[in-house]
């Protein structure tokens, strides 16, 4: 690819992607940045700069417009309850979420992100997270799964 076809996409994805979400493939990325960094510095160590034009500058990657994605469900299933009672663990999520008992049984899928289902002694609740332990900043720390390990699983049942 010459640097003119490089300019050329990178003014397009400006224009016209102003937003990726990695929803697959985010540990990869990490390992290819982490990868780029360390190939770097040992160029830089044997005095040699780096061009961008090197393999390691460079990843695979694939996107779709979110027209054509399908998020699925990502669900948890915990067999015990740390030796804790329903009500103790409703108790305890009330510490970092709004609890309520949900009118429909039948769709208990979370309808929005920071909330999460739970089915708890054949009753189902949502689980909305309190929006002020949500940080924003931090892409990692913001995912639901980071917030469902950090506030309920972790804390409440060990996981």
């Amino acid at each position: 690819m010459t640097a003119d076809e490089s300019s050329s996409i990178e003014k397009l994805f400006a224009e016209r992607v102003p937003e990726m979400y990695i929803a697959d493939g985010h540990h990869r990325t990490a390992a290819s940045h982490r990868v780029y960094q360390l190939r770097k510095e040992a160029l830089e160590k044997q005095g040699k700069s780096v061009t961008g034009e090197e393999d390691f500058c460079f990843m695979m990657a694939l996107l779709f417009p979110s027209s054509q994605l399908k998020i699925w469900d990502y669900n948890r299933v915990l067999r015990d309850l740390n030796g804790k009672s329903p009500e103790r663990v409703l108790f305890e999520l009330l510490e970092n979420f709004i609890v309520t008992r949900l009118d429909d049984q039948r769709d208990p899928r979370p309808k929005s992100k920071g909330h999460f289902s739970l089915l708890l002694d054949g009753i189902w609740y949502d689980l909305a997270i309190k929006q002020h332990l949500v940080d924003n900043s931090n892409p990692i720390k913001s995912l639901d799964v980071e917030i469902l390990t950090n506030y309920c699983l972790t804390p409440i049942f060990g996981k």
